[in-house]
């Protein structure tokens, strides 16, 4: 059985509790698949928590991201 493809052009939407970028310690596997997508030529939007559950500090702005990449941080509630 053969995967569904993607329209060529599509917008994605990606949904993560933190989205992380080169700049930032832990897992990059999300940022690295959102810039495969955009490579592709599709579009994505990602919405992500403005704070770390790692350190519970709030993440730095976003570095440079390409072209097509777009990422809102969302205001959460952070006990520290």
């Amino acid at each position: 059985m053969s995967e569904p493809a993607l329209s060529p052009g599509s917008h994605i939407l990606l949904i993560h509790q933190l989205f992380v970028t080169g700049s930032e310690a832990g897992g990059t596997r999300h940022v690295e698949l959102a810039r495969h997508l955009v490579d592709r030529g599709h579009r994505v939007t990602v919405v992500s928590s403005s704070v770390s559950y790692l350190t519970g500090q709030r993440t730095a702005p976003d570095e440079t991201l390409p072209e097509g990449l777009t990422v809102h941080r969302c205001p959460v509630y952070s006990p520290k």
